[in-house]
């Protein structure tokens, strides 16, 4: 059988969960509308713009923030393997260097094989397939 799941929006969760699926084996399309389509905060076209904040919050284990954290680095999160290889002082926080923070996410989601992007503006679900998550 083969298995695919459509993901709309490429921003941390929806790059998240399409690695995620994409290393199980699973095709994912990607849909994507940033091209197409900006809201006044976004300056570029990668994906998982971080557009508020450079940080992730507090890496110790003494708090919510940290622990989360760590259990992503135990489940081979992509956002946090970027962020841990994009970072830069911020004392306890994940700072990040915001512009290769997500251009090194969009390059592993663009040059992953069993990813497909789709540029396309998506204004409703297609209630013709077997599950739709929303």
């Amino acid at each position: 059988m083969n298995k695919k799941v459509k993901i709309i929006g490429a921003g941390l969760a929806g790059c998240e969960a399409a690695y995620f699926l994409a290393n199980n084996d699973i095709q994912v399309e990607l849909y994507e509308v940033k091209t197409l389509i900006k809201n006044e905060v976004q300056k570029t076209n990668n994906f998982a713009e971080l557009v508020c904040s450079n940080t992730f919050r507090s890496q110790s284990l003494l708090n919510a923030a940290g622990i989360l954290k760590a259990e992503m680095r135990r489940l081979n999160s992509l956002v946090i393997k970027i962020a841990d290889s994009c970072k830069i002082d911020g004392d306890d926080a994940l700072a990040v260097d915001r512009e290769d923070f997500s251009k090194k996410l969009t390059d592993v989601i663009k040059n992953h094989p069993n990813i497909t992007i789709i540029e396309q503006n998506v204004s409703y679900i297609d209630d013709e397939n077997d599950l739709n998550i929303e």
